[in-house]
């Protein structure tokens, strides 16, 4: 259990859901953001009544997975910041809401 859990936090290090800067020549700042799913199961159990070295016989299994989704590009120029989502959707959720939010932020911090 404890080495699922040491490998899922190196998976979901900050560089997973929001990558690298990429700077472009006109200064523009390319930020990919993704998303990060993660899912762990464990469970185990006794079986019959067999003992062996004194203790009873048992069986345990965990796992775990993840999968990263990119959603798309945070674009921070000079004078504008936008949002460009990597499936062409226009919809508006709660994630985008936030990306938009931290563009701004970002934009006023540059001006």
């Amino acid at each position: 259990m404890d080495k699922t859990l040491e490998n899922l936090k190196q998976m979901a290090d900050g560089e997973t859901v929001v990558g690298r800067e990429i700077i472009a020549p006109d200064g523009t700042m390319v930020i990919p953001i993704s998303k990060l799913s993660v899912g762990m199961v464990s469970g185990g159990g006794e079986y019959g009544l067999q003992r062996i070295n004194g203790e009873f016989t048992g069986a345990g299994a965990g796992g775990a997975g993840a999968t990263v989704t990119p959603l798309g590009f945070l674009l921070l120029g000079k004078f504008s910041h936008s949002f460009i989502r990597v499936d062409g959707k226009e919809e508006d959720d709660k994630w985008m809401n936030v990306l938009q939010t931290v563009a701004k932020v970002f934009a006023k911090k540059k001006s």
